[in-house]
């Protein structure tokens, strides 16, 4: 809870009738009053309204006068019978009082005196600077409060993560993309398979004792072995698995059941947690040019068909060297040609002598066409020119 502060201008006012004796008494006369500054302010300026009423035929002059904390206003040499004045003056301070303003009247033969004072006062500079640290502390000791609540609270909930396993967990974005292709491709290859009845994941070894501390596993080298490598080998080398293309599609394409859990997964990587919570994906993947037909009749078929008899060189056999499986396809350049485009760069000097390089452009004439450009040689060097 913060204070209101103090209001920074207040005006202090008071209303004097000084006492006035007969007209017939000749004498100076003198009051003295004051006005109240309240606690915390102090005097900046002043604002004073008299209103007198005097009769002067025989005998000194009427005057009046009034001081008002130093400031002073004077009325001398009044002559006349029943006159009335009215005044206003006002001025500044040059003490800035903090309790009481000091107020004197000075008068003779005046039959009223009417005067209207208004002190204009200012919130102290130390009462101020008072309300601002009370504030600052209290502001302090609110967000010191709050942020030890906050601190406990993210404490409780690092422990609760860490309690049930939820926590999310930092991989590398790389890592992640291997994993996502690798779960791709297993479920692409399933789905090509599956339709022809093909398994996917078989036990091929066999575990031999070596001796009665551990076993050996041991490849079982049979057709049914080998029939399952070619398979192996063709899916992967028929579909050019290094560039894949894919797009997750959101949860809402899988089990209602499975939403919820979906929907809680989380990773640091966006890409990775659009991953983990899609419910179908989209997956293209291009076939290698030799292996064209040799899909199409396996899409056809069911069988698969690896050529003749599988050896290097021969350019009608299916073969696909280690290096060829793990060249990454850069693209094939089937045609060039020459485009035109704007350009902001300008030709140059090289220090004080003319270029005679080619830049951009190059020349004035494009070749093999009779266009001709803007722009020429010139011998001109720069200068300096006096001012």
């Amino acid at each position: 809870t913060i204070d209101i502060p103090l209001e920074e201008n207040k005006n202090v006012s008071k209303s004097i009738l000084p006492p006035m004796p007969p007209n017939s008494d000749n004498r100076p006369k003198t009051f003295n009053d004051s006005i109240v500054i309240e606690p915390f302010y102090e005097a900046d300026n002043m604002i004073a309204n008299v209103d007198i009423n005097y009769t002067r035929t025989s005998g000194p002059f009427a005057y009046f006068k009034l001081d008002v904390g130093g400031l002073s206003f004077a009325l001398d040499g009044l002559n006349g019978r029943n006159k009335n004045i009215n005044r206003s003056f006002n001025g500044v301070f040059a003490t800035k009082f903090t309790n009481t303003v000091d107020i004197n009247f000075d008068y003779r033969k005046l039959n009223s005196c009417t005067t209207f004072i208004e002190i204009r006062c200012k919130l102290t500079t130390a009462k101020f600077d008072e309300w601002q640290e009370i504030t600052y502390q209290k502001l302090q000791t609110a967000y010191k409060s709050m942020l030890a609540d906050y601190n406990a609270w993210l404490a409780q909930q690092n422990n609760n993560e860490g309690a049930s396993g939820e926590e999310i967990k930092k991989t590398n974005p790389a890592f992640n993309r291997l994993i996502e292709q690798q779960e791709l491709k297993r479920i692409c290859i399933e789905m090509i398979m599956k339709p022809f009845c093909r398994e996917q994941g078989k036990e091929n070894n066999t575990e031999i004792d070596a001796c009665k501390l551990y076993k050996i596993p041991q490849v079982n080298q049979t057709t049914e072995f080998t029939n399952y490598a070619n398979q192996v080998k063709f899916f992967e080398q028929a579909i050019d698995w290094q560039i894949m293309s894919y797009l997750f599609y959101a949860y809402y394409w899988a089990d209602k059941c499975d939403w919820a859990s979906l929907m809680q997964s989380e990773n640091d990587d966006m890409v990775f947690q659009a991953f983990l919570q899609s419910g179908m994906a989209r997956v293209v993947v291009p076939i290698r040019q030799q292996f064209t037909e040799a899909f199409v009749y396996y899409l056809q078929t069911g069988d698969i068909w690896l050529g003749n008899d599988l050896v290097a060189g021969d350019i009608n056999d299916l073969y696909l060297s280690i290096a060829e499986e793990m060249q990454t396809p850069t693209g094939i350049v089937e045609e060039e040609w020459e485009t035109r485009v704007p350009t902001s760069l300008a030709i140059i000097q090289g220090k004080s002598a003319f270029l005679e390089e080619e830049g951009l452009p190059c020349c004035n004439h494009i070749e093999n066409n009779s266009t001709t450009t803007n722009i020429f040689g010139t011998d001109a060097t720069l200068q300096i020119i006096n001012p």
